[in-house]
C-alpha cells in the first residue's frame, strides 16, 4: 500500500511517500525537469522513490507545470497521480540524443564519418594558421598546441580512409577508381613517375591501387604517401612524448623577416632515443622540416577531392 502524507518545507509542500509503512521517497514541485530529447528547463511535480533491488533513486514525472499543492483536493490529485508513477515501477532508462549520429556499419555512416573528420582537420588547420601570425611572447606555445591538434586529425583521416579503401569498399570500386588514376596519369601535364612504384605492382599484380591518397589523382588532386608518414610522425611524437616543441622562428637569409618552421627531426627528438619508424621520420625531415608551417597545412583542395569522391563511393544505405 503507497500513502502519501503532506508536510511544509522551506520550498513549499512536500509529499512523504511511504510503502507498507516504510519511507521510500517524496513528491515535490522541481524546477530542474527535462524531457527526454530536451534541453529546456522545466517546472514540474516529480516524484523520487527508491524501488525494490535497485541502489539508485527513481525519478519520475507526476505533473508538468507549477500549480501549489494549495489545499487538501490539489494534494489528493498529485499524490493519486504520484501513486500511480510509483506503482508502475522504475521508467525506462533515458536515450541518448546529442550526438552525432555517426557510425561504421552503413555505408551513409561511413560517409559521415568521412565528413565531420574532413570538417574537424579544416578546422585544426585554419587554428594552426591563426596562430601562425601572432608575434608575442607566447607565439611559440599556442603554435604547438595547435599543430597537436592538426597533425592528429591528419592521423585520424589518414586511418580512416585506408581502412575504407582496403577493407569497406568492393574491389570493384576500387578497381574502377583505379582504372580512372590510370587515365588521369596519361593525361598530359601529370608528372611522369608520380607513383611509379605503384604503377609497377599495378601492372604486375592486376589489383587496384592499394594507397586510398592515389584515388584523388582520378581528381587531378596529389597528396603524397610521403606527406601523410611526416605528419603522422609528429602527431606521433607530440602524443606520446607530451608538449615537445616543433616550431622555431627563423629567416630563411640574414635581413630578412623571420617566419615560423617546422624543427629538424632531431631537435624535436634527439636521435639517441629509440625511433619506433625510421621511415616516417625521414618522410617528416624531407616533407616538413624546415619548411614553413602556413605553408604545408594547406588540405583544403585534398579534403574536399576527398569527400566528393567518397560520398560517390559510399553511395547508398548498404551495408559495406
Amino acid at each position: 500500500m503507497i500513502e502519501i502524507s503532506w508536510r511544509d518545507s522551506p520550498g513549499g509542500r512536500i509529499g512523504d511517500v511511504s510503502k507498507d509503512r516504510g519511507s521510500v521517497g517524496f513528491v515535490r514541485l522541481a524546477d530542474d525537469w527535462f524531457d527526454p530529447d530536451d534541453l529546456q528547463r522545466y517546472v514540474a511535480w516529480v516524484v523520487d522513490w527508491m524501488a525494490p533491488g535497485i541502489e539508485t533513486m527513481q525519478r519520475g514525472l507526476v505533473e508538468l507545470g507549477g500549480a501549489p499543492a494549495s489545499n487538501t483536493d490539489r494534494e489528493q490529485e498529485l499524490a493519486a497521480k504520484a501513486r500511480a508513477v510509483v506503482a508502475a515501477g522504475p521508467p525506462d532508462a533515458p536515450e541518448a540524443f546529442g550526438f552525432a549520429p555517426t557510425g561504421l556499419e552503413t555505408h551513409d555512416e561511413l560517409r559521415q564519418l568521412v565528413q565531420l573528420t574532413s570538417f574537424a582537420l579544416q578546422g585544426a588547420e585554419a587554428r594552426l594558421s591563426d596562430t601562425v601570425r601572432r608575434t608575442d611572447e607566447h607565439a611559440a606555445v599556442y603554435i604547438n598546441i595547435a599543430a597537436v591538434e592538426l597533425a592528429a586529425w591528419v592521423r585520424a583521416m589518414d586511418e580512416l580512409m585506408t581502412s575504407i579503401w582496403r577493407q569497406r569498399l568492393s574491389n570493384e570500386d576500387r578497381e574502377e577508381i583505379s582504372e580512372a588514376v590510370d587515365t588521369a596519369l596519361r593525361r598530359p601535364g601529370f608528372v611522369g613517375g608520380i607513383i611509379s612504384a605503384e604503377q609497377s605492382r599495378r601492372a604486375e599484380t592486376g589489383d587496384p591501387y592499394e594507397d586510398w591518397t592515389i584515388a584523388l589523382l582520378s581528381k587531378g588532386v596529389f597528396l603524397s604517401r610521403g606527406q601523410l608518414m611526416a605528419w603522422r610522425w609528429l602527431a606521433g611524437k607530440l602524443l606520446h612524448h607530451g608538449p615537445l616543441s616543433a616550431v622555431e622562428r627563423l629567416p630563411w637569409r640574414p635581413g630578412a623577416e623571420p617566419r615560423w618552421k617546422w624543427r629538424s627531426a632531431n631537435a624535436i627528438f634527439p636521435p639517441t632515443l629509440e625511433e619506433e619508424r625510421p621511415r616516417q621520420r625521414a618522410a617528416y625531415d624531407s616533407c616538413l622540416a624546415g619548411k614553413d608551417v602556413l605553408g604545408t597545412a594547406n588540405f583544403f583542395h585534398p579534403l574536399r577531392e576527398t569527400e566528393f569522391l567518397f560520398s560517390q563511393l559510399l553511395r547508398g544505405d548498404a551495408s559495406p
